[in-house]
Order: structure tokens, then sequence, then C-alpha cells
């Protein structure tokens, strides 16, 4: 899987070869979707890799997606993750921008900054 992610990703970066990459990370409210807490095949995925909760998952897939992008190996990439990977506590790597989009934009602004990240501001269309 992380084979073809990968090649996936650095496969768009060749093909936009701009200084910022999205990552994505959104939506992931899990205290208002139990989809993933009732979903046979994550929780026996969660129970293989000793997950205890949807939150540690996705703390896993960031750390599995950093590694294996070899962050060292692309210093002149600016990464991407929306406000949501912050708001759920995951720890990101030095120099991940927080991509701000909805709440209340001024205490997500300062929260975000507040965990030294740097954040971008995207205003309600």
């Amino acid at each position: 899987m992380w084979d073809a992610l990968i090649a996936l990703f650095k496969e768009l970066m060749t093909v936009y070869p701009d200084q910022y990459f999205h990552l994505g990370g959104d939506e992931t409210t899990f205290w208002m979707d139990t989809c993933w807490e009732n979903n046979a095949k994550i929780k026996e995925f969660m129970g293989y890799w000793g997950l205890n909760s949807t939150t540690q998952l996705e703390q896993w897939y960031f750390d599995q997606l950093f590694m294996h992008l070899g962050l060292r190996d692309m210093p002149k990439k600016k990464f991407i993750v929306w406000q949501e990977v912050v708001d759920m506590g995951i720890k990101l790597p030095d120099g991940i921008i927080a991509h701000i989009w909805t709440g209340n934009r001024s205490e997500q602004l300062a929260d975000v900054t507040k965990k030294g990240h740097m954040a971008l501001l995207s205003e309600c269309w």
C-alpha cells in the first residue's frame, strides 16, 4: 500500500513542482462519526498494530506517511494538512503548515500557531 501511495505523491510532486504540497487529513471528526470504530476491517487493522483509538490510528497514518515521504529527502517541500489534523492532537513534524478553513478562524489561528505551526487561512466562500 505505501509503495503505491508514496509513488503517487512523488509523481504528483514531479508533475506539480510547487514548493507547497497538501496532504489532506480533513473531516476526521471521530467524536461525531463512529464509522471507523464500527468497521470490522478497521478494528482488525487497529488490533494488529496495537492501536486503541481512531486518534491513534490517524497518528499512525501520519507517522507512516511522513516516514515514507522522507521529509529529509525533500527539504524544499512544505507540507500542508487540514486544521482537523491539528485539532485532533496529531503530533506533526516541524514545519508542517495547518490549513485553517472552518470554525472561529481567529481562535483556530491562535491555537495552531501556539502549537508551533505555521498556518494558511482560507476565508469562507
